[in-house]
């Protein structure tokens, strides 16, 4: 069931990457550096 789920969200933020583009990123990117 694991496998699915983390399948399921790496798609999803494939799509939502497309969708948003740079902004998505530079949030992400954020949130890494942060931690």
């Amino acid at each position: 069931w694991y496998l699915v789920i983390t399948s399921v969200l790496m798609v999803l933020q494939v799509m939502l990457e497309k969708h948003f583009g740079k902004g998505f990123e530079a949030k992400a990117d954020s949130i890494h550096s942060n931690r």
